[in-house]
């Protein structure tokens, strides 16, 4: 009888060793009984105990087969189930596909403070039950925080992530945390990416997210709603744009440009814009940006009141833009806006007089109930009879005697003139100080705009 053995197949099917079967009404023969046994003993040596008392010698091929009825594993080197990987909260060490694909909520995103991780020296009950953590330095932590703690040895439950109360420069304690086992070694808290609540201003819906800005932090705020005035039109241009309300609890959008002529207000662009009354020839009117709440539509008004105009109804919140005048038809004068300066089509001559020594409250051609800087060209001619110095003073100056050769705007000597451009705060008549030395001479104004900041 040949005692050769056969090794277990390439596919893994156990075949006895050659000449090793019984036949029947033959002895049996105890070499090849003994070779059997042999064989089958070393097989099952290499079969995989489901006692697990001895490991495995090589990778395991599943062939396209699944283990199931896994426990939940304890150690690093332990298999896990498919709803365990769903479910564990990674560590947030770094930016995984899991925390990209599944963040805890909703309003969350990853990102990092920048600070680095401290390293964990000790950990201990706090004296009420918590876990109290030793650190390096907690200079750069602040109570309040939420922090990730991860690879604390013995201390286990201290891994996971936490509102933290820093104590003091090198202890931190795990609010809502219990103390339960004994530190061993190891650990570290914070660092890295972590999952940051969106606040205020900020929503997140699907892969978009998207901010709001809040009006309590945009004081003033306006931006656009330039205004423009043919002339000879009862029609005035509203640019679009955006302005927080007079209260600063509302950003107004005014999303297109708009026009308002001088019929009694109707909601809309060619549409009229007074707020109440019939339109006046030659009378300064203030234009509002209005929004009513209930529904989010944004218009503009205009009103002989500076600061309340008749609101139209349901309409409750309002932001001042600029200002404009109406000619002798009771139509809209010429003049073009460029950020806060207001330029006429055609520059007034608001004075041309004879030069005064005491200050004269001068009124120039700029909205009324406001106070604007007055945009202007000053003139002045001297007789034959000396020199002539001209000083032009805010409505909110005190007068101001001028001296020829150190306080003055302007100063022409004998039979001469001289001419400046200038720019001075009026008072809400519109008003500015004009004085000269003697009045030997000539003053001339011309207005050409003025600057209006809208209260910004």
């Amino acid at each position: 009888m040949e005692n050769a053995t056969l090794p277990r197949q390439a596919n893994g099917t156990y075949l006895p060793p050659a000449n090793t079967a019984a036949v029947s009404g033959t002895t049996i023969s105890s070499t090849a009984y003994n070779t059997l046994e042999t064989d089958i003993g070393t097989e099952i040596t290499n079969s995989v105990d489901r006692l697990g008392r001895s490991a495995m010698q090589a990778a395991l091929p599943m062939g396209n087969n699944k283990i199931t009825g896994l426990a939940t594993p304890t150690a690093s080197t332990d298999a896990a189930t498919k709803a365990y990987v769903d479910t564990f909260p990674i560590p947030d060490k770094s930016v995984t596909l899991q925390k990209l694909y599944h963040p805890s909520g909703p309003s969350l995103l990853l990102g990092t403070d920048s600070v680095p991780a401290l390293s964990i020296t000790g950990a201990a009950n706090n004296g009420s039950g918590l876990i109290r953590l030793t650190v390096p330095s907690a200079a750069l932590f602040a109570t309040g925080q939420v922090k990730t703690v991860s690879d604390v040895v013995g201390t286990t439950e201290a891994n996971g992530t936490w509102t933290i109360t820093v104590v003091d420069s090198t202890h931190i304690d795990l609010q809502g945390s219990t103390f339960v086992n004994g530190y061993a070694s190891g650990g570290s808290i914070g660092g890295g990416v972590a999952e940051i609540t969106l606040g205020g201003g900020l929503t997140m819906s699907a892969s978009i997210l998207s901010a709001s800005n809040n009006p309590g932090l945009l004081p003033n705020f306006l931006s656009g709603l330039a205004m423009n005035a043919g002339g000879a039109s009862p029609n005035m241009s509203i640019g679009g744009g955006v302005a927080n309300d007079s209260t600063g609890s509302s950003l107004m959008n005014l999303a297109s440009s708009i026009i308002k002529n001088t019929a009694s207000w109707v909601v809309g662009s060619t549409s009229g814009g007074l707020d109440t009354g019939a339109i006046a020839s030659n009378t300064w009117y203030h234009f509002f940006l209005i929004k009513r709440p209930d529904t989010g539509v944004v218009d503009v008004l205009f009103s002989l009141n500076p600061s309340t105009p008749t609101m139209p109804a349901n309409y409750t919140l309002k932001r001042r833009i600029g200002a404009g005048r109406t000619d002798g038809s009771s139509n809209w004068v010429a003049f073009t806006q460029i950020g806060d300066q207001f330029l006429w089509g055609t520059p007034v001559a608001d004075l041309a007089a004879t030069a005064t020594m005491s200050r004269v409250a001068t009124p120039l051609t700029v909205p009324t109930g406001i106070s604007v800087n007055a945009l202007f060209r000053g003139v002045i001619n001297a007789s034959g009879a000396g020199t002539l110095a001209t000083i032009f003073t805010s409505a909110f100056e005190a007068d101001a005697t001028p001296v020829n050769t150190t306080n003055c705007d302007l100063s022409a000597a004998v039979s001469g003139f001289c001419a400046g451009s200038f720019q001075r705060m009026t008072n809400t008549s519109a008003q500015i100080g004009v004085r000269s030395t003697n009045t030997i001479g000539s003053v001339a104004i011309n207005t050409y705009g003025w600057i209006d900041t809208r209260g910004k």
